[in-house]
C-alpha cells in the first residue's frame, strides 16, 4: 500500500519507527504494535478500514481459492484436509468473546484518533461500537435501533446489514 501511494520507507516510518524495521514488517519478518501500524497507515494516507479490508480480502481470496480448486476437482480428501486445517487454526486461537474491558480500552484509543469528515463511515462505525458496548453493559438497544433508522434514511443498506449481523452476534453473547 505504501508503494502504491508512492511513499518511501523513510517518509512512511517518520516519527514512528525506523525504515529497516518497517521494511522487515512489510516482509512479515518483524512485528509492530497495533498503535504503530495505525500511525504508519496515517503516514501513507490509508484509513485503518481500508487496510483491514485489503488484508482480509487477500487472506480470504487465497482460502476460498484453495476450496474452489478442491471442489472443482471433486477432491473430497482435499476439502476435508482444508476443513480440518481451518478448524485447528481457530481452535488453537480461541476468541474471548466476553472481554468487554479490552473492547472498551481499544475503542477509547480509537476515539483519540482524529478522523476527518472525509471518513464519515469510520465515525458511524465508532458510534455503532459505542452502542454495542452500551448494549452489552445495560441490555438497552434503543441507541442501536435509532442508528439503524438513520442508516435507512441515509441509504446505507450494506452498512446496516453488516451492523445487524454484528448486533445479532452480540445479543447471542450477552443475551436479550
Amino acid at each position: 500500500m505504501r508503494v502504491a501511494h508512492h511513499i518511501n520507507l523513510v517518509d512512511a516510518a517518520k516519527e514512528i519507527t525506523n525504515k529497516s524495521t518497517l521494511a522487515e514488517w512489510e516482509k512479515g519478518k518483524d512485528n509492530l504494535s497495533w498503535c504503530k501500524v495505525i500511525a504508519l497507515l496515517f503516514n501513507i494516507h490509508v484509513q485503518p478500514m481500508e487496510f483491514l479490508e485489503n488484508t482480509v480480502s487477500s487472506h480470504l481470496y487465497f482460502s476460498i481459492q484453495d476450496i474452489a480448486d478442491a471442489y472443482g476437482a471433486n477432491n473430497i480428501k482435499q476439502l476435508k484436509a482444508i476443513s480440518l486445517q481451518y478448524l485447528k487454526r481457530y481452535q488453537d486461537e480461541p476468541l474471548n468473546k466476553k472481554d468487554l474491558p479490552k473492547a472498551e480500552s481499544l475503542l477509547e484509543k480509537l476515539d483519540t484518533l482524529e478522523i476527518m469528515n472525509l471518513y464519515a463511515e469510520e465515525t458511524i462505525r465508532k458510534k455503532f461500537m459505542h452502542s454495542l458496548i452500551d448494549y452489552a453493559k445495560n441490555n438497552d438497544s434503543t441507541e442501536i435501533a435509532s442508528l439503524f433508522k438513520y442508516l435507512d434514511f441515509l441509504g446505507l443498506k450494506n452498512m446496516k446489514s453488516d451492523f445487524q449481523v454484528a448486533f445479532t452476534q452480540i445479543k447471542q453473547i450477552y443475551g436479550e
